[in-house]
């Protein structure tokens, strides 16, 4: 039996990437269900820089509250920056185009991801552990149906469905638990070193970190036991900590 038996990944950056910034369509949908609701128009470079501020809130509570905001929040945010209030029979319509954004064609998995799942998925029980944005677990689920890589993982963590964001430990211990297997006996892929590399080793999990979307140059938060830039070797890794996995076991 393998000593590495479940390997887990981060969705942005490490899974999918946007070619372009979504923060252009967001400030369309905002604008446009501004003028739907008969309120005071509101110029583009108000909306923006609401967005910009809106995004700088939700760092802060990513990082210092390990829980990340949804839609919701983020419209609510940008209510109060812009003085307006958006009618109830809008607002649900809004919050979906906004979490709905990601899907327009943009949003595309990163080079070797649609080959390499499924043959890991051969080998390895597969999970996602993700913080989300303004973008639902259940949205992501969409782009992986697209696809047709949903199927191959096991267990999905995403942060809003959990209300706990990377790296505390309960989006791994989630992951584990639905996976049945031990922290020594899982690796997780990701590209931050602050969510991913250092939660997963605070767990006792092996730590891959992937830098062919970005490269986290914040060195504060350690490294991860292999850095990989390219999926096409990601065999050569995990064989690699196979070998690290036995000689500690």
């Amino acid at each position: 039996m393998k000593n590495i038996q479940a390997i887990t990944f981060d969705f942005w950056g490490t899974l999918y990437r946007s070619a372009r910034t979504n923060n252009s369509n967001r400030t369309l949908i905002v604008k446009n269900a501004i003028r739907e609701a008969g309120l005071a128009d509101i110029p583009d470079e108000k909306v923006i820089e609401a967005i910009e501020e809106a995004w700088k809130r939700w760092v802060h509570v990513w990082e210092n509250e390990h829980r990340t905001w949804g839609a919701a929040e983020w419209v609510d945010t940008m209510q109060a920056l812009l003085e307006f209030d958006l009618p109830g029979d809008i607002r649900p319509r809004v919050l979906q185009e906004l979490e709905e954004v990601v899907l327009d064609g943009n949003t595309q998995p990163i080079a070797g991801v649609v080959e390499m799942i499924p043959e890991l998925a051969k080998q390895y029980r597969l999970g996602i552990i993700s913080d989300t944005g303004v973008t639902s677990g259940k949205t992501l689920n969409k782009l992986l149906e697209r696809e047709g890589l949903l199927r191959f993982f096991k267990k999905l963590v995403y942060s809003d469905e959990i209300n706990s964001s990377k790296p505390a430990a309960q989006p791994f211990q989630a992951a584990l638990s639905g996976l049945g297997v031990e922290p020594q006996q899982a690796v997780h892929v990701g590209d931050l070193r602050r969510t991913d590399v250092a939660g997963a080793n605070r767990m006792g999990m092996w730590s891959i970190r992937f830098t062919g979307y970005q490269d986290d140059e914040r060195v504060e938060f350690g490294e991860a036991n292999i850095v990989l830039a390219d999926y096409a070797n990601m065999s050569d890794a995990l064989a690699k900590l196979e070998v690290l996995a036995g000689q500690e076991g």
